[in-house]
């Protein structure tokens, strides 16, 4: 998706996470993802999830950070974890891996080791591990 259809799509996309995940990444929500998506669609900002290897949280959380940056202007996102090693083997690394599939936010946002910024306000506009 270019840039310029991408920028007339954030309006939409802010309050429809499923369209702005299958737009961007081709990503297709399961049931309780989907589920999650809504809440947030709905302003619902702590939302609790099993702690379970394999269903799919790590990328849901990615998808949910990338509409964050991506719909708000200047959005600034820390992320945490048990250990920097975790962080950067889970959520970083599926953060990048989301990067990779949608054209719009390479074009927007820049990858850095541990910090990705909106590359026309590196200051202002960033997620931080």
């Amino acid at each position: 998706m270019s840039v310029a259809r991408a920028r007339a799509k954030i309006k939409e996309w802010r309050h429809d996470t499923p369209l702005f995940a299958r737009q961007n990444f081709g990503f297709e929500p399961d049931d309780w993802q989907l589920s999650v998506m809504k809440a947030w669609d709905a302003g619902h900002r702590r939302i609790a999830m099993n702690a379970c290897k394999g269903p799919g949280k790590t990328a849901l959380l990615a998808v949910l950070i990338w509409q964050f940056m991506v719909c708000w202007p200047h959005a600034k996102v820390v992320a945490t974890s048990i250990s920097g090693d975790n962080l950067k083997d889970g959520l970083w690394a599926e953060l990048a891996l989301w990067m990779k599939e949608s054209e719009f936010i390479r074009a927007a946002f820049e990858w850095q080791v541990t910090r990705i910024v909106a590359k026309d306000h590196p200051e202002t506009w960033f997620a931080s591990a």
